[in-house]
């Protein structure tokens, strides 16, 4: 588990948010969870495979290094940070506690991201 600059500025920026925007959040998450379980019942699905062969194996490193050069470079967005993260998420399959903690660091991003939407309307 990796800490990158691309991690360290979704980190930034989530705990930069409004708390009433992550109380409202937290509450439209609750609720699209329950609509899901309602829909869906709970689900239990496998992890799946770890990916071990092109395009996907070791897709973190290469994702990594795309996240890091848009970042010297002064293009990172979005799209950069949650592919990295993700692929960080598929290369901890097997590893149930390396993946929650990935997992966890994939919905921070996305929302983060959601922040970041919100915060163009103001």
């Amino acid at each position: 588990m990796r800490r990158t600059r691309a991690s360290a500025l979704s980190r930034q920026i989530s705990c930069s948010g409004h708390p009433t925007h992550q109380h409202h959040d937290a509450h439209r998450n609750k609720n699209e969870r329950q609509r899901q379980d309602a829909k869906w019942g709970e689900q239990n699905h496998p992890d799946g495979k770890k990916p071990r062969s092109a395009p996907f194996a070791n897709n973190s490193s290469y994702q990594r290094g795309l996240t890091d050069r848009a970042a010297r470079d002064g293009r990172l967005n979005w799209q950069h940070i949650l592919r990295e993260e993700v692929a960080e998420a598929f290369d901890a399959i097997g590893d149930d506690k390396a993946l929650r903690e990935e997992l966890i660091q994939v919905a921070a991003v996305v929302v983060a991201w959601i922040e970041a939407i919100d915060r163009r309307g103001k």
